[in-house]
């Protein structure tokens, strides 16, 4: 046998088999068959399928048999449940072939065109989906349907007048530029929706190699629960090379040079069956098959379907747009897959775990992520990686895109991710947790980097290797060379812990009192905030991000301890003339009007001090993002020009970094 380019045997060869005694059922031999004989024997097998179907109309047979090194240009279609299709004999595996040959009289000349010829033919089966041509097996250029002008313009090319009716007519422009009907080539046309079809439960098929469909459910069509597939070969189709249904089994087969899904598994019915696929395989010979994937989950547009769990075992792509995409699986197991792709995996499923094998990520122009694994949808709950290799230094990419919430655990890993990210959290997957133990990094901008907005629930990283070529452990663009220079800088951010009271937080990165914070227009000394009497709005204020760092995924929380001194009101602005929040120093504390800030409380603290904290987003170095301090006529009421006696008395402000402590009873 042949090997592709992961060393993997291709399924073209020679598939021998040798079985003692005759198998009951039809036979039929496209070489040396006769259709005039019974069928019931390899010495009485028919020539064509259609002689075997209509024997079987007349007396049914569950087993049907292909001789090895046969070939029909003929649709089986299996007419009832529990049925089986394989080969005998030795040799090539039997053919199924869905394209037929265009007579060399068939073509003429295009009127108006310098190189166009064209011919028309018909369908076999109506409702076609895309249409294939193939001039001595080497598939040809599809421009868009109708256009003419562009076949013209391109040798090699072709077009089809129209889509899902029959007759069409095919424009061609050869690659020599020569007369189709006199160049000698051979000129063949996907003609038929697939090879073999069955409606019907519990249908097996081993042995068999299926070519260039032109429906959109696959060469090799089980469109029924409960089908078992082995040793199959699916090629040269218009989008899927295989199309399953649940329960399906599928084992040692092949998806060669196929479109959008090169294997489907397809529920719109939500039986949460299990697919289990061992030893598969889904590659092109070039990453021309564009928007090409090799496995891909589709529920028929009914979006409420669930899967149940998929089981994939050492199964490999190679030069595929995406290897893997899967949407609405309970539970996904990937063990020692070895995926090449220009973005490798991409769920919303449930739980996935992926253990051993590798990610190889290719370059393929216009991909906008080129990942490793992408979650990209909020089905996704959890990510479990074990042992995988993921390499995107071709391309540039990131081992984890992650746009949803998820929990993400990652252990003993190899990630190779320049220039980008190891693992990357955009804004709507607050609420994440990561686990990466034991994992070896080398990303050019990080390990781990997270969108501003992005604030994850739990975060653990232990016996990580990094190796950097440029920044480290990076949050909203401010880099840290380690991830325990990090937690240095922000002693007090363990977001795996219980947040703690108010009066247990610490000052980060420094103690930072009232000298510190600018005085805008107020009469301030270091504990007395004490309106003048001047008509100014008199407010203290903090810059954040271009003094203090930004904080993780750009989510502060300012915090004060402030005694009432003839003054009750006092407002908290952040970012500053954005959002305010109004708070009331009493006896018991009060909130009042709150417009926009992400969360904010009020404690008793001793000595008649108040805890108030404010939680807001800073999403860029400017001005805005101040923070303020100031007092408040009323609820909702701003500052005035008080009477230069009365105001509050603050001990404490301070920036820290995440959401703050939960809000108090």
């Amino acid at each position: 046998m042949g090997l592709n380019r992961l060393g993997l045997p291709l399924m073209r060869a020679a598939l021998t088999r040798r079985r003692a005694g005759v198998i009951p059922g039809y036979y039929v031999d496209s070489v040396n068959g006769d259709d005039a004989k019974a069928g019931t024997t390899p010495a009485s097998a028919f020539k064509t399928i259609a002689a075997l179907a209509a024997a079987d109309a007349e007396v049914p047979k569950d087993t049907w048999l292909l001789k090895c090194g046969g070939s029909w240009r003929e649709l089986i279609n299996l007419p009832r449940a529990n049925m089986t299709v394989q080969s005998y004999g030795t040799g090539d595996q039997p053919l199924l072939d869905a394209s037929d040959a265009i007579a060399a009289v068939e073509w003429t000349k295009t009127d108006g065109r310098t190189n166009v010829y064209q011919c028309t033919v018909s369908l076999a089966y109506g409702g076609t989906t895309l249409v294939w041509l193939f001039e001595n097996n080497i598939r040809l250029d599809r421009q868009d349907t109708a256009d003419v002008a562009a076949v013209d313009a391109a040798a090699g090319s072709y077009c089809v007048d129209v889509e899902a009716t029959t007759p069409i007519t095919i424009y061609v422009h050869t690659p020599d530029s020569n007369n189709p009907a006199t160049n000698g080539e051979t000129y063949e046309y996907s003609a038929r929706t697939c090879g073999i079809n069955s409606n019907h439960e519990n249908t097996a098929v081993t042995g068999i190699r299926a070519r260039r469909g032109n429906n959109s459910d696959g060469a090799i069509r089980l469109g029924a629960r409960y089908s078992t597939l082995t040793d199959l070969l699916s090629e040269e189709c218009a989008t899927h090379c295989f199309y399953v249904q649940p329960g399906a089994t599928m084992t040692r087969c092949v998806a060669h040079n196929g479109g959008s899904g090169m294997i489907v598994l397809h529920d719109s019915n939500g039986d949460l069956l299990d697919y289990t696929l061992t030893d598969c395989q889904a590659y092109n010979d070039s990453y021309d098959y564009s928007a090409s994937v090799g496995l891909l989950s589709h529920n028929g547009g009914v979006e409420a379907t669930r899967f149940g769990t998929l089981n994939l075992v050492r199964f490999n792509t190679d030069k595929v747009t995406s290897a893997v995409s899967l949407a609405a699986f309970n539970t996904v197991h990937l063990s020692d897959c070895g995926l090449v792709a220009s973005a490798g995996f991409s769920t919303a499923s449930g739980v996935c775990t992926i253990n051993g094998g590798s990610i190889t990520i290719e370059n393929f122009g216009g991909r906008v992520f080129n990942c490793g694994v992408n979650i990209y949808d909020e089905g996704a709950l959890s990510l479990i990686l074990r042992n995988l290799v993921i390499d995107c230094t071709d391309v540039g990419g990131q081992l984890l895109y992650c746009a949803r919430a998820i929990g993400f655990d990652m252990e003993g890993c190899t990630v190779n991710g320049t220039p980008m990210a190891g693992i990357r959290f955009e804004s709507e997957a607050v609420g994440s947790s990561l686990r990466s133990v034991g994992n070896t990094f080398d990303c050019g901008s990080g390990a781990y980097v997270y969108d501003a907005l992005c604030v994850l629930a739990s975060f653990e990283s232990e016996d990580n290797d990094f190796t950097y070529n440029a920044a480290g452990f990076k949050i909203d663009n401010v880099a840290y060379p380690t991830f325990a220079t990090y937690r240095a800088y922000y002693p007090e951010q363990d977001i795996n812990s219980t947040p703690a009271p108010i009066t247990q937080w610490l000052p980060s990165p420094a103690p930072t009192d009232l000298t510190v914070w600018s005085k805008d227009g107020a009469n301030l000394t270091t504990t007395n905030f004490i309106e003048n009497g001047q008509t100014i709005v008199h407010s203290i204020t903090k810059a954040i991000g271009s003094v203090t760092p930004m904080p993780i995924g750009g989510l502060c929380t300012v915090y004060f301890e402030i005694k009432p001194y003839g003054r009750t009101w006092i407002k908290v602005s952040f970012p500053r003339n954005s959002t305010n929040s109004y708070f009331e120093l009493t006896g018991i504390g009060n909130l009042g009007i709150n417009n926009g800030v992400y969360a904010r409380n009020i404690e008793l603290l001793d000595n008649g001090y108040y805890g108030v904290w404010v939680a807001g987003f800073a999403t860029s170095n400017q001005a805005a993002n101040c923070p303020d301090l100031a007092l408040a006529q009323s609820d909702g009421g701003g500052s005035y020009a008080g009477d230069s006696t009365s105001g509050v008395i603050v001990r404490l402000a301070q920036v820290c970094d995440g959401s703050g402590p939960l809000p108090l009873p």
